[in-house]
């Protein structure tokens, strides 16, 4: 991570801190720097996801993929194991809904 930016969760921003080739920069959720992406955290770390998709295959897919995370989400609430769509089911739907969307 030298000479690039970075952000982590804000407990442990002071050991990110501890180098000085690295900008730290702890009012962003998350941060793309050529091959290094960082997260402030579990949630950031989402966004940060979708924004990877987004960069890497376009705003189809990745706002396809964060509805089919809602509507899974959605669904579980609420939290009762024996009604719980797999969550590998779900995103191996999402997927193949996205690249419907995006092929034809």
């Amino acid at each position: 991570m030298e000479n690039h930016a970075a952000t982590t969760h804000r407990t442990a921003l002071d050991m990110l801190r501890r180098y000085d080739n690295v900008s730290v920069r702890a009012n962003e959720r998350w941060i793309i720097e050529g091959k290094i992406a960082t997260s402030a955290g579990v949630s950031a770390g989402i966004d940060l996801a979708l924004a990877l998709l987004s960069s890497r295959w376009g705003s189809v897919i990745a706002e396809s993929v964060a509805e089919n995370m809602y509507r899974f989400m959605s669904q579980r609430l609420p939290l009762r194991a024996d009604k719980q769509p797999s969550a590998s089911g779900v995103l191996q739907d999402s997927l193949a809904r996205a690249a419907d969307t995006c092929i034809g």
